[in-house]
């Protein structure tokens, strides 16, 4: 087997995701800086996410995900991102034939393709990396007050969601305006007290006609505020008022770079990664606010229960009176073990969709996963685990069930 050079293989690590997978025919859906395309297996909807812009690629219907040309490809062709020996040789010299790369051996052989001609499309670029929690927590809390509760919101939390307007002014959702002046006002009375806004992901550098100028960014709608185990906000969904072409009903107060939209600097929610929700009850939640301290200064934190998404955790938390770690999709569970053990609870349950258990598709599979991962996890701190069972026509969430005025069964797993 001749080997191939490191220069080579390093070429086709960085070769262009989004040249790559136009070489190998993908069926692509552009949402902002993403591309989606069908993963493996056969799905319904696109849920495979390449981002060309920042070099990574991601199953969102399973685990697999990476940083570089050569998994992606080699997840594509054999299912398996992380090839070695001779497999991942020849996975690398398929690559540069694809794409017309060089091929230069250690013996000082060589390859070469003149029927491909590679063009990189995107400019790979960085965003700032988040900020310490510690400061967002600052420039959140005083973004947000300046901020309130618009009438159309008002009556979803308390006609949909049973949420009155006492507990959603404790729980500080807010609405948040399309109006961009206002928005650009906001942010300049910010950057007008010394608050610094490089690294808090949903404020960006956007390209004017008078230069570039601070602002925050992202569509109109609800603001929901992700607290840690710490009550610390470090950072928000929005439910859109509008749903964008994606059909998604959610989505992250965040500032990817995007010179499509004029946006030249920015940071991104989930870089490094995305923050969970500490859901408790209204009540306990105000009197952390104001007296400080530990969570468990104001409550018990025996049971830790465990779900997906924060407006629901926020409503259960207020019916079950213990602490609701949300995450923002089940394959992301494992957020929540650090924030779990710290607290030293002596059961976590699961509390995810009741359609969640009876799917038989990708969604039952990535809960049943996340289950048999985290008895690994949980079970040597001594953490006994159990799920919340329902039937679907009583609520398809959490929340539904509990104001439609039913509970769920515990069961040990």
């Amino acid at each position: 087997m001749a080997f191939i050079t490191e220069e080579t293989i390093e070429k086709a690590r960085n070769i262009d995701l989004l040249f790559l997978a136009q070489q190998l025919g993908e069926s692509l859906h552009r949402s902002g800086q993403s591309f989606f395309t069908y993963r493996n297996g056969g799905e319904n909807t696109p849920s495979l996410s390449i981002n060309p812009t920042k070099h990574v690629w991601k199953d969102f219907g399973g685990t697999a995900g990476g940083k570089d040309a050569i998994s992606f490809y080699c997840y594509r062709k054999y299912n398996d991102p992380y090839l070695k020996g001779k497999d991942f040789v020849q996975a690398v010299e398929e690559i540069c034939e694809l794409c017309g790369i060089p091929i230069e051996y250690q013996d000082g052989g060589s390859r070469t393709f003149d029927d491909v001609v590679y063009k990189p499309r995107i400019e790979i670029q960085k965003e700032s990396p988040k900020a310490t929690p510690g400061y967002l927590h600052e420039v959140y809390s005083k973004w947000i007050k300046q901020f309130d509760l618009k009438k159309p919101h008002l009556f979803h939390l308390k006609e949909v969601r049973k949420i009155g307007p006492q507990v959603a002014k404790i729980r500080m959702y807010r609405s948040y305006s399309d109006d961009m002046k206002e928005r650009y006002g906001i942010t300049k009375q910010l950057a007008a007290k010394g608050v610094k806004l490089d690294g808090v992901p949903g404020f960006a550098v956007k390209e004017g006609k008078y230069g570039p100028y601070w602002t925050s960014v992202g569509r109109a709608g609800l603001l929901i505020p992700f607290r840690s185990i710490n009550n610390e906000i470090q950072g928000f969904q929005i439910m859109f008022d509008e749903k964008p072409a994606n059909g998604q009903k959610y989505g992250w107060f965040s500032s990817p770079i995007n010179p499509d939209k004029g946006t030249i600097q920015g940071a991104e929610i989930g870089n490094p990664v995305l923050p969970y929700h500490a859901a408790v009850p209204a009540q306990v939640l105000l009197n952390w606010i104001l007296y400080k301290g530990e969570l468990s200064d104001h409550m018990e934190t025996d049971t830790v229960w465990w779900g997906e998404g924060a407006l629901k955790g926020d409503i259960a938390s207020n019916y079950t009176k213990q602490i609701h770690l949300q995450v923002p999709g089940v394959n992301n569970w494992r957020l929540l073990l650090e924030p779990t053990i710290s607290l030293r609870p002596k059961r976590v349950i699961f509390s995810f969709d009741a359609d969640a258990q009876t799917k038989e598709d990708t969604v039952q599979t990535n809960v049943l996963n996340a289950i048999e991962g985290a008895k690994k996890e949980l079970k040597p701190h001594g953490i006994e685990l159990a799920i919340a069972l329902w039937p679907v026509e009583k609520g398809k969430g959490i929340d539904d069930l509990v104001n439609n005025g039913y509970k769920p069964q515990i069961v040990s797993i």
